[in-house]
């Protein structure tokens, strides 16, 4: 395998420029939420929808997948899936998840484990 003409470790940014702090932030996280998310709506951040949604099989291997944002209100975050799909399967036979929306302008990733 060719070594990449640039090494990866370069690419990293400087994660300096924002800090979450509770003083600064909503007390609800659903709120919070959404104002990041019209946020980067209006930043034009690509797919700001988007979310990593991870579960766990009957087997305990992990899988991860990139799933779109369809909505969100005070019961939490909606997305759809197929209930025959694997994460659907997943989901029916171990109801918790984990999911990162990473909403790249705050250099905060909104993510707490999810039911």
């Amino acid at each position: 395998m060719d070594k990449p003409s640039l090494p990866l470790a370069n690419l990293r940014k400087s994660y300096e420029r924002a800090e979450l702090s509770e003083d600064a932030s909503q007390a609800d996280p659903l709120q919070q939420f959404g104002q990041w998310l019209q946020e980067a709506i209006a930043a034009e951040v690509p797919e700001p929808n988007a979310m990593t949604l991870a579960t766990v099989a009957g087997d305990l291997r992990p899988s991860t997948r990139i799933v779109l944002i369809k909505g969100y209100d005070a019961r939490g975050i909606v997305w759809y899936t197929n209930y025959e799909s694997r994460k659907g399967q997943e989901l029916a036979g171990n109801p918790y998840a984990a999911r990162v929306v990473a909403l790249d302008e705050h250099d905060a990733g909104a993510g707490p484990q999810v039911t």
